[in-house]
């Protein structure tokens, strides 16, 4: 956390990003390994997140606020997808085989790939209004486009995952 430290100069982010650090850490390497399925490429996305997330410390207002909190989630997941699907576009990606340890019934991680296949800006509504329970009015003012923009992308992201769901055969 150290050489996080050193690259901020104000001693108030300071102490916010070392609280940002010590709340969200753990949530953040998760949401990556879910999506990664690799221990070391996590680390690396939650390390490129937190410099993401040192370049806009003056955007983060309050540490416990759920903004704060999706934030976080959104730069690390959003830099892990970038990685997934850098290693698949030169067949790098290894999965595991077990995928019975990951939590929840999620068609054995097969919607966490069909999510990960969507482009970038379908794969952020749904992972803000899904994952994180977010409206879709609180959506559009987090991503800086209005409800109709908002509304649109998460239909349409809806329609891609049943398309490529279909395509796969998990569902009917």
């Amino acid at each position: 956390m150290l050489i996080y430290l050193q690259m901020i100069e104000n001693n108030d982010d300071k102490d916010k990003f070392e609280q940002l650090y010590m709340k969200y850490r753990s949530l953040m390497y998760q949401s990556a390994l879910s999506i990664l399925q690799n221990n070391e490429d996590a680390e690396d996305v939650v390390h490129q997140a937190f410099i993401s997330i040192i370049e806009n410390i003056d955007k983060v207002k309050a540490v416990d606020a759920p903004e704060t909190r999706s934030f976080c989630v959104l730069c690390c997941k959003n830099k892990a997808l970038d990685l997934y699907r850098k290693k698949k576009r030169w067949g790098e990606v290894q999965l595991i085989d077990n995928l019975t340890e990951l939590a929840a019934p999620d068609y054995d991680g097969r919607l966490d790939m069909a999510i990960a296949k969507l482009p970038l800006t379908l794969g952020t509504v749904v992972l803000l209004h899904y994952d994180n329970g977010f409206t879709i009015e609180e959506i559009a003012e987090i991503l800086g486009i209005t409800v109709v923009a908002a509304r649109k992308r998460l239909t349409r992201a809806k329609n891609e995952l049943r398309k490529t769901l279909r395509e796969e055969r998990i569902i009917e």
